[in-house]
């Protein structure tokens, strides 16, 4: 039982009152002088004990009906039902584990709190109960009913995960487990701290799932994160000066921040420490750094410690080479450009040499293999096993035509004709905020539409393609395409680097492009595992890493490095509002209650008990009043007999 105002019980000392009026408040007996009492002595006695006993009962009717009324003022509930009207019917708890549920509240973690609560649950719940314990990040595995004997010590076990979690896919695959089995009929309760990211996709309901209760765990509150680090200008070469970028966003965004500190740290070395502004909740820190020797680094950014600690650090690693070494292949005439351009004197951070055909033997230790001409047969199929290895393809059309359209194939794009337009051709468009053209977006680095085209090649890519449009002509024909093959990247240029196709290597622009281009394509195998995520399934060599950090992988003769970074978004702590929530369920009933009040919620409605004990006291007063009106009850004490003197 619980009461709305306990305070007010405090009124039920009144019952004290009519206690305490019957023992000492009667009136003395009158002495009436009386010839003779031998004839009344026995009915005295007969009207004094049916008196006394009236007037027991009137104190106990008015003392209840003091107590009655004093209860119903606290409004009483009744609540300890444990569950009667759920008989046979199992109890699903839902845990969200996703990263941000480490997040610390005033006192503790919303996964603290929603652990305590489950424990307190399912200490209320009957002995017989049967329940099923599932965290929302192993969604994929079978639902398993278990008593609440067990489930209460399953608790214990469990512990916050890094992953993000969708946690509308992970309710639909849920539901769906269910199919024709004995959970149909019964209670799904969901423990989460209601962070909005997590319920970017849609739920698909199913029919046998009406109401969902929802337990707020989670807090509102400020959080900082690193939300990414990388090399801005890849690839780093050993006496090349090299920047890190960081990245840092702040929730929910300010405008006006005090800089936020930052730390880098390679293979465990610090560097000399930077700061982060904040504009609008986002801000970016370069870190500079020189590479002293070729090999994999490990690089770590910090920033210091506030409610979720998991999201304060990202990590990257990062291949120093000594140079770059790039074959060329084509003939004299046409590599002659793209030589000079890249390895223009000595000492050169690019290693150039030229090949006429591309075999096993020329590409053997080249990081990139620049196309410019015509390839036969074989040096086709040598050029597609050195991209499938990890090695870096550039192919210039048309020279590099029959190659680039056995890569891209059918589904991918199609490779035309030679088109030569009547009137001149510039860049029109370019994707300035990927590599590698990234860096135009700044003019001092070179004006991409400048150059003139006077001739291409007929290109086109549907949207469904693999291959990502990187620059288009002023006429919408793509103009820069890349991809991969195997482990290794391409990218497919639609002009030819001579003079006769273009007037592009007699500007400025010419060899920082091709730098770009060449150090874009030769960033190693995979570089898209820079931006690995927890949980995320990388191949059989590595598998999926449960916490952020670095991950050994023994790949190639001496090993490699992965870095393993936390989801950004997690660290966007911002929540969902119950009537956001509900629409995007619709149209499973949702309803949001706080973590003491779940035992509440799952024993029933409690049921108010203040009206019948106002009618109750009622009653006991109308019943109080009958019995006072009838004769000798009014409390007055009989005349006490004495024989007096006779006259």
């Amino acid at each position: 039982m619980s009461f709305a105002s306990p305070w007010l019980l405090l009124t039920a000392l009144g019952a004290a009152v009519p206690v305490l009026i019957h023992l000492y408040g009667q009136r003395r007996a009158r002495r009436v002088p009386f010839p003779s009492l031998m004839l009344l002595r026995r009915a005295e006695r007969e009207r004094s004990s049916l008196s006394r006993l009236r007037q027991i009962w009137l104190m106990l009717l008015r003392a209840l009906a003091i107590l009655c009324l004093a209860l119903a003022l606290a409004q009483p509930s009744l609540t300890g039902l444990h569950m009667a009207g759920m008989a046979g019917s199992t109890v699903v708890f839902l845990l969200d584990d996703s990263a941000s549920m480490q997040a610390r509240g005033p006192a503790r973690t919303a996964f603290d709190v929603a652990r305590r609560t489950l424990t307190d649950t399912l200490g209320q719940l009957p002995a017989t109960q049967t329940v099923v314990l599932q965290p929302l990040s192993a969604a994929d595995q079978s639902l398993k009913t278990a008593s609440r004997e067990v489930a209460t010590a399953a608790v214990e076990a469990l512990r916050p995960g890094f992953r993000a979690v969708d946690m509308p896919a992970a309710l639909s695959r849920l539901w769906d487990a269910v199919g024709d089995g004995e959970l149909r009929e019964a209670r799904w309760v969901m423990l989460t701290d209601l962070q909005a990211s997590g319920w970017r996709g849609e739920l698909r309901p199913a029919p046998w799932v009406s109401s969902l209760l929802v337990v707020d765990c989670g807090a509102d509150g400020p959080n900082v994160t690193v939300t990414g680090l990388d090399l801005v200008e890849p690839p780093a070469l050993v006496g090349r000066p090299a920047q890190l970028r960081v990245t840092v966003r702040a929730w929910p965004p300010t405008q006006h921040r005090a800089p936020v500190p930052v730390s880098v740290t390679i293979n465990d070395k610090a560097l000399p420490p930077a700061s982060c502004r904040l504009a609008g909740g986002r801000g970016e820190a370069l870190v500079e750094w020189l590479p002293r020797a070729p090999g994999l680094l490990r690089v770590k950014a910090s920033v210091a410690g506030d409610r979720l600690e998991a999201d304060n650090s990202a990590y990257l690693v990062v291949e120093v080479r000594d140079r770059l070494r790039v074959t060329v292949v084509g003939t004299e005439a046409q590599s002659r450009w793209v030589r000079l351009a890249l390895s223009p004197g000595l000492p050169a951070p690019v290693q150039v040499q030229r090949a006429d055909a591309a075999s096993a033997a020329t590409l053997a230790g080249q990081d990139v293999a620049f196309v410019v001409g015509a390839a036969g047969n074989s040096s086709a199929a040598a050029l597609r096993a050195f991209a499938e290895g990890g090695g870096g393809l550039v192919l210039c059309l048309p020279g590099a035509a029959t190659l680039a359209r056995d890569i891209l194939g059918a589904s991918d794009g199609r490779i035309g004709a030679i088109v030569t337009p009547a009137a001149p051709t510039r860049i029109g468009t370019f994707d300035s905020f990927r590599p590698p053209l990234q860096a135009f977006a700044n003019a001092a680095a070179g004006d991409l539409r400048e150059p003139v085209f006077r001739r291409y090649v007929e290109l086109s890519v549907p949207t469904t393609s693999r291959w990502r449009v990187s620059a288009r002509y002023d006429n919408q024909v793509p103009a820069l395409l890349s991809g991969h093959v195997g482990e290794g990247r391409v990218l497919v240029a639609n002009f030819e680097p001579t003079p006769g196709a273009s007037d592009l290597p007699s500007l400025p622009v010419f060899v920082p492009l091709l730098h770009r281009l060449v150090g874009f394509v030769a960033r190693g195998h995979r570089p898209e595992e820079a931006r690995v995520l927890v949980g995320e399934a990388r191949g059989s060599d590595v598998g999926a890493a449960e916490r952020p950090g670095f991950v050994n992988r023994p790949v190639v003769a001496g090993g490699s490095a992965l870095a393993v970074n936390l989801d950004p978004l997690e660290g966007d702590l911002r929540r969902f509002a119950a009537a956001d929530l509900q629409r995007r369920c619709a149209p499973v009933k949702v309803s949001v209650c706080n973590p003491d009040e779940l035992p509440g919620r799952l024993q029933g409605a409690p049921v108010p008990l203040a009206t019948p004990l106002w009618l109750l006291g009622l009653g006991v007063l109308v019943l109080e009043l009958f019995l006072l009106r009838r004769p000798g009850a009014k409390g007055v004490t009989s005349p006490r007999l004495e024989m007096g003197p006779q006259r």
